[in-house]
Parts: structure tokens; C-alpha cells; sequence
């Protein structure tokens, strides 16, 4: 989703939930902010914020607010941007593909559902959810109390006994995200929902964002930790295996920033971005990864490429592998660093 006119500005104040004053080209300005949420851990006076300035010149407040710059993240915090943004991530085949229907807006029971998808196999009620509050990269929802939230979640729980597939989707509005969790602290009833509908089988999503200025598009996943402490508890046996009682106690990362159990997301992230292009890994069919596993262990990658597209020429496959001459073979791999340990090489 995109915006058609942002400027930059200068947060000064909120005086309501509606309304906020920032300086734009050094003259204050009342604009609408389009978040009724507290969002007090963003909209602190000083901060750089973004708006787009409205279509329609009647209007008391001509700009609405919707992205802050935060301890170097930039976070959308349009309330209407997850919908949009997760209408279009459904529409590319995000969740279910093929898509085969998507109906926004719907009602069930006594909620009325964001989305209501269908594949060829899938009939699926789905909940979205805007996150804006984060603390150490982790995201958190919600910021303050919400019984709609929660009324959301039992009916999805309900949808998914009467035989429909459920889910209910974090939006989270901004990047470097390394997990989502509940807000236990917040709405500890909240959090015992999500818990009580993935035991009943509802789907859980987090994605996190890729916001500009003006845009904001779903972009990538996020892992779901619904018990913090838990994954607390993962992180310290994991990093204690191994320890002998001379190393001293084992300290778990979680207690710092540099949490080793966060490493996954960013590691897999940075390899989509910088991998190597190898033949092998374009097209992993086991066969085809088996057999450079065996050349890579005697020599480099960038030796074993040649070999390698032409012996999968020759030998495509584990029938041809097995119906090959030997000496045919042996000529193919020659030159791998393989040899014959009765012959053993000439000096």
C-alpha cells in the first residue's frame, strides 16, 4: 500500500487520541492522527514523523499522521494500514495459493472478521491485528487493554469447532522485528486466549513490514513466542550444553541484547539477500545434493562446479548412476581429489 503526498515533520504534542500538533516547515500545524491508540512509547515530543497531507481542502486538519521514526526503526502507525496491507499480501498468495476468494469485512457469530479466504481445499476466517509496540526488537501486542481483541479470539476459536479453518494475523509495522508475543504484562487475558485457541487449532501469524516514508508492505515472517520465559528457558539449556563446571554458570543471552536465540530471522534474511548461487542449492533434489556433498569433500566449490554440471549431464539421476560403466564413472570424477588407496600417488 502506497501514500500519495508525505512530508516530514516534528512531533510536538497529543493533546487527545484524535488529534496532534507537529511543526512542518517551521510553523505548527494540528493534523489527525490516524491511530487512537496510546502509541506514548512513539509519539514522543521531538521525534521525526511523516504525514500525508489530505485530498480534501474543507477539512479542519489537512495532513494525517502515519509513520514515526523510532530509535532508528521507522514504524507505521496507520490503523487502516494492516488491513490494506494484508488484503494485498492475501491477494499475491501469501497465506493461501492459489486464492480462490476474498471477502473483507465479514460477519460470524457475533464478530465481524476482517477477511474471510478461500482456496480450492481451505475455508478460512482471519483476524488481523496492527502491532506498533516493540521493546528490544521484540513486538507486543496489545499496547493497551482490548476486550474487542479478545472477544475476536474466542470467536475464532468457536470458527474453528464448527469445522472452518482460523487464524489471526500480526501485522507488525515496521522491520528488524525478532519475535512477536503476547503482551502479558498488558492483558494477561489476552495472552491466556492465544494460548487456548493454538491448542484448539487456530493459526497464529506474525509478519513483519517493509515501511518507507510512503508505503508499507508485509514482507517477511516473524516467529511466535506465546510464553516468553519459555523461550527464555530454551535459550539457556542451549547455551549451557557443552559447559563443564570450569567454565562458570551458564548465562542466557536472553538477559542481554545479543540474544543468541535471535539469530535465525536476521542470518536467514542476510542469506537470501548474499548467498552464493550454486547449481546444487537452485535445484536441491536430493540426488543432486548428495552427490556435491561427496565431490565438496575434497576439494573447493568453485573446482567442483565444472565437475559437477557434468556429471548431473551424464548421470541425471540414481537409475543412470547405477546402469554407468565403471570406467565411465571413474573418468567423470577423475580429477577430484579421489584416489585408488592400493595405487597410492606419485610424489
Amino acid at each position: 500500500m502506497k501514500y500519495k503526498d508525505i512530508v516530514k515533520g516534528t512531533f510536538i504534542e497529543r493533546p487527545n487520541r484524535f488529534i496532534a500538533y507537529v511543526e512542518i516547515d517551521g510553523r505548527q500545524e494540528k493534523v489527525h492522527v490516524k491511530n487512537t491508540g496510546r502509541c506514548r512509547e512513539l509519539l514522543q515530543k521531538g521525534v521525526t514523523v511523516y504525514l500525508e497531507k489530505s485530498g480534501n481542502p474543507g477539512r479542519k486538519t489537512a495532513y494525517d499522521l502515519v509513520a514515526v521514526e523510532k530509535g532508528g526503526l521507522l514504524v507505521n502507525m496507520d490503523s487502516a494500514a494492516p488491513n490494506l496491507a494484508a488484503g494485498e499480501w492475501l491477494a499475491s498468495g501469501g497465506l493461501l495459493a492459489p486464492v480462490k476468494l476474498i471477502k473483507p469485512e465479514c460477519t460470524y457469530g457475533n464478530s465481524r472478521f476482517d477477511f474471510y479466504v478461500e482456496s480450492e481445499a481451505v475455508k478460512m476466517w482471519l483476524e488481523v491485528k496492527g502491532v506498533t509496540l516493540e521493546t528490544q526488537r521484540t513486538a507486543l501486542f496489545p499496547d493497551a487493554p482490548s476486550l474487542r481483541a479478545l472477544k475476536h479470539v474466542e470467536e475464532l476459536i468457536q470458527a474453528k469447532e464448527n469445522g472452518y479453518e482460523a487464524g489471526i494475523l500480526f501485522v507488525v509495522q515496521m522491520e528488524g522485528i525478532r519475535r512477536f508475543t503476547p503482551n502479558w504484562e498488558t492483558q494477561p487475558a489476552f495472552a491466556q486466549a492465544l494460548e487456548r485457541a493454538q491448542e484448539a487449532g487456530v493459526a497464529i501469524y506474525a509478519r513483519g513490514c517493509h515501511v518507507t516514508q510512503d508505503s508499507m508492505e508485509i514482507s517477511y515472517e516473524i516467529p511466535v513466542v506465546l510464553k516468553p520465559e519459555a523461550k527464555k528457558q530454551e535459550c539457556f539449556i542451549q547455551t549451557a550444553k557443552g559447559r563443564s563446571m570450569a567454565d562458570g554458570p551458564a548465562v542466557c543471552e536472553a538477559d542481554n541484547n545479543e540474544n543468541l536465540c535471535d539469530i535465525a530471522p536476521p542470518l536467514l534474511k542476510w542469506y537470501d539477500g548474499h548467498r552464493r548461487v550454486l547449481p546444487w542449492r537452485e535445484n536441491p533434489a536430493p540426488y543432486r545434493v548428495w552427490v556435491s556433498e561427496i565431490m565438496l569433500q575434497q576439494t573447493r566449490v568453485e573446482a567442483v562446479k565444472p565437475y559437477f554440471e557434468r556429471f548431473m549431464e551424464a548421470l541425471p539421476g540414481i537409475p543412470e548412476l547405477a546402469q554407468a560403466p565403471e570406467d565411465k564413472l571413474l573418468k567423470l570424477w577423475e580429477g577430484l581429489g579421489y584416489y585408488n588407496p592400493q595405487v597410492p600417488p606419485t610424489a
